[in-house]
């Protein structure tokens, strides 16, 4: 737990595993800076890319556990980076609470955003990040964010995958049931997909608006 700056953030280490007195010195200073830094509208110490990434895919996906769970710091002995990105079992529109299932909403500013480590919120509203992901968010939207992109990559799982439905669902019959933590209840694998298609489509629009782009097909 850091409090130097009279906030504050609990962190888990988990590299190196077997650490020293020393090294969790080393890393709380790392961390005092960061913090800091964020605090002091100093983002000199993170990686930004790295950051406004993680940020725009928690989004784009509506990652209710994102910031405050599944999120990982790294240091590469110059920046501090959100390089990582996994646990995104509960997003997409899944999830029934937090209102994951509802295309509009940030999660930053969601309804688990008081869990979030403090500096979440000051790093959100800083305007310097603010303008640096409105225009990292236009360039992946012309590229690996571009509507037809994801739907030609939804496409090719789905054809990589088809072979395999029939048992997939045959080992775990959950078509028609009512499985925790989902919204909704399809009852064939297309509606499922049908519905995801769907959801991406209106999340995207509605991430064009909050970040003043334009649709990209």
């Amino acid at each position: 737990k850091n409090t130097e700056n009279g906030l504050d953030a609990s962190y888990s280490i988990e590299l190196p595993s077997n650490w020293s007195l020393e090294n969790k010195e080393q890393i709380d200073d790392v961390l005092s800076s960061f913090e800091n830094g964020i605090l002091n509208d100093d983002l000199s110490l993170l990686d930004l890319h790295s950051f406004i990434d993680f940020i725009i895919l928690n989004e784009l996906s509506k990652n209710i556990d994102a910031y405050r769970l599944s999120t990982y710091l790294g240091y590469d002995g110059n920046k501090v980076g959100t390089h990582v990105a996994w646990d995104y079992n509960i997003a997409w529109g899944l999830a029934e609470h937090g209102n994951g299932f509802d295309p509009i909403g940030f999660v930053i500013e969601g309804e688990f955003s008081d869990f979030h480590p403090y500096w979440w919120k000051i790093l959100w509203e800083n305007k310097k990040f603010q303008i640096a992901l409105k225009h990292r968010y236009a360039e992946h939207r012309k590229s690996e964010l571009s509507n037809r992109n994801i739907r030609e990559l939804i496409s090719q799982y789905e054809n990589l995958l088809s072979s395999q439905i029939e048992l997939n669902f045959a080992k775990w019959p959950l078509m028609g049931k009512k499985i925790w933590p989902n919204k909704h209840k399809s009852n064939t694998h297309k509606e499922e997909l049908d519905l995801l298609k769907t959801w991406i489509e209106q999340r995207l629009i509605w991430l064009d608006q909050q970040w003043g782009m334009n649709a990209t097909e």
